[in-house]
């Protein structure tokens, strides 16, 4: 049996321009999992195959929006469209998170305090509360784990209806930030919203305010993230079996 050679890339910057553009989308990924490779060249090769992705998605007119930071030397490795919003699907459960995050730290709610829903508020998905026959109550910690871990819908309406006011009280508290500024839920009535739009820049920092802290709540953030069940799309299926990885992500998917 014949089997491919991994490229050979020099850990120096003198040669490299050249071999990271040879780099094929296959074996870019695998290049950023080598031992034997520095941050510098790692950077280079995230680069160039993000870049790539890029192309390709533009190429068929899709809008692309990328940021990629190295929080450790806090530099920015790869910025496309930043600014530019884009409807945030899931993603926009984040800085609902960090909405009730500071109400969770002000005492004014509790993790471990019940919340109660109606039937007609269960809406479809993968969350505990979205399947047929699910409760239509329990502690705040447990619909706040099934929104960040399961993506639940019906833990997102729960959330902003029943313990922050509402879609329009949401985005005036919003609207408040300056980081947050292309960030809003879409309310349809008093009831009901689609989560919105936001920026890769801005759904950027949002996760960095969640789990920037040393406390329960950003442990539990943290835990209920990095375990999420979204193991097959994404950056966790392309990072499979790299347990010194400690990765925190959110997905967001339009179907």
């Amino acid at each position: 049996m014949i089997t491919a050679q991994p490229p050979v890339i020099p850990n120096s910057p003198d040669a490299l321009p050249q071999i990271v553009q040879q780099l094929t989308p296959e074996q870019a990924p695998a290049a950023l999992q080598r031992n034997d490779l520095g941050d510098f060249v790692k950077k280079l090769v995230l680069g160039h195959f993000v870049q790539k992705t890029i192309e390709e998605n533009e190429a068929q007119h899709i809008v692309t929006g990328v940021q990629i930071l190295d929080l450790q030397k806090n530099s920015t490795i790869v910025s496309h469209n930043a600014d530019t919003p884009h409807f945030a699907a899931s993603i926009n459960k984040l800085p609902v998170t960090l909405t009730l995050l500071e109400a969770l730290r002000s005492g004014t709610i509790t993790m471990d305090q019940t919340v109660s829903w109606a039937v007609s508020d269960q809406r479809a998905g993968a969350g505990v509360y979205d399947q047929p026959g699910a409760p239509t109550q329990a502690k705040v910690k447990d619909v706040l784990h099934d929104l960040l871990n399961r993506s639940g819908n019906t833990a997102v309406r729960i959330i902003v209806n029943q313990l922050l006011g509402g879609a329009a009280a949401v985005n005036n508290r919003w609207a408040q930030i300056p980081e947050l500024a292309n960030t809003r839920l879409q309310p349809l009535d008093s009831n009901r919203f689609y989560v919105g739009n936001s920026t890769p820049r801005e759904a950027m920092w949002t996760i960095g305010q969640l789990v920037k802290a040393q406390d329960q709540y950003s442990s539990f953030i943290k835990q209920s993230l990095q375990t999420n069940i979204y193991t097959d799309v994404g950056v966790r299926s392309q990072l499979a079996g790299n347990d010194y990885i400690v990765l925190v992500n959110k997905v967001g998917l339009l179907d």
